[in-house]
């Protein structure tokens, strides 16, 4: 009974009734998807030894952990940065902004 409640509570923050929040919700997938297409398309990596290496963002922050060498910990860190200035050219802005509307 307890859980029950639980998910009861849990699913019932995502009713949406109005037509605003439903408009609102409509607007935010759709920017969404525009930011989720633009990022599936974006090559992350890091130059190493002045050839570019393509890796996954998981790669690159495993290599910034534990990699020996400090130039390839600071060129995968900036692969990493890469990606917070490509979502906020890309539409995560507009997302935050329609989301706290």
């Amino acid at each position: 009974a307890k859980t029950l409640k639980m998910l009861e509570r849990t699913f019932g923050c995502y009713i949406m009734e109005s037509e605003e929040a439903k408009t609102l919700r409509a607007e935010s997938t759709e920017i969404e998807g525009q930011l989720e297409a633009a990022r599936n398309v974006l090559t992350l990596g890091a130059t190493i030894n002045g050839k570019f290496e393509e890796m996954s963002s998981v790669g690159l922050r495993n290599k910034v952990r534990v990699d020996a060498d400090e130039d390839v910990r600071k060129a995968c860190y900036e692969g990493l940065s890469k990606i917070g200035d490509f979502v906020t050219e890309n539409g995560f802005v507009e997302l935050v902004k329609v989301r706290n509307r």
